[in-house]
């Protein structure tokens, strides 16, 4: 009586293999982009991330519906899958330390060039996946006590910089500077920049007792 009837649980595990299929097809064509953006630093074409990924151009555009979102998929992927192993600084000594990011960004070069890449095309992010690195307010309040909001927020931004995989890629694609000497010449413009900063404090804290 039950010929030709497929039961629930044949269902459910067709179903969780489709969804098994199609997510490995999603790894795919993203590891294909950021080989694409890697090696170009640029636009790519859907044909070429279809070939590396050994799908058919069809097949992306159902998943990922147009340009646009695969660019956004991308970034989205990369800090779920990546971003998460550079955890926020809580004290001052972690962001001034940049070891952990370096080797990070080298151990993962590929894949950072690739989101490099999105950043310096201006290809559409999403807002939410595409923050800047994040810092807790309290591991530089002390450094900015005294300033002025533009230039405490100048201060944050050069922070930023200097720990982020932009300054990375400068000091090691561009300027041919070793991977372990990169991250030691940061850790000593951070140490430098703040120990200017403290002296700064020291000098208008000086200033305000005199008055």
């Amino acid at each position: 009586m039950n010929e030709g009837r497929v039961s629930p649980n044949r269902r459910k595990y067709d179903n969780r293999l489709r969804e098994e299929q199609a997510e490995l097809t999603r790894e795919r064509v993203l590891r294909a982009v950021a080989e694409e953006l890697a090696e170009s630093g640029r636009a790519f074409s859907i044909e070429d991330v279809a070939k590396k990924a050994g799908v058919s151009v069809p097949t992306i555009y159902r998943h990922f519906k147009n340009r646009d979102g695969l660019y956004v998929a991308f970034e989205a992927w990369f800090r779920r899958h990546h971003g998460g192993a550079l955890a926020v600084p809580t004290t001052l000594d972690e962001l001034v330390d940049s070891s952990v990011a370096f080797e990070f960004f080298e151990d993962n070069a590929e894949l950072v060039l690739a989101a490099s890449a999105l950043r310096e095309n201006n290809f559409p992010r999403d807002p939410e996946t595409g923050a800047p690195m994040r810092l807790r307010a309290e591991v530089l309040s002390p450094l900015l006590e005294g300033l002025g909001e533009d230039e405490a927020h100048a201060v944050v931004a050069l922070f930023r910089f200097i720990r982020s995989s932009l300054a990375w890629k400068s000091l090691t694609r561009e300027l041919d500077v070793e991977p372990e000497r990169a991250s030691a010449v940061v850790t000593w413009a951070n140490r430098a920049l703040v120990a200017e900063l403290k002296r700064a404090r020291a000098r208008r804290k000086k200033s305000e007792g005199r008055s």
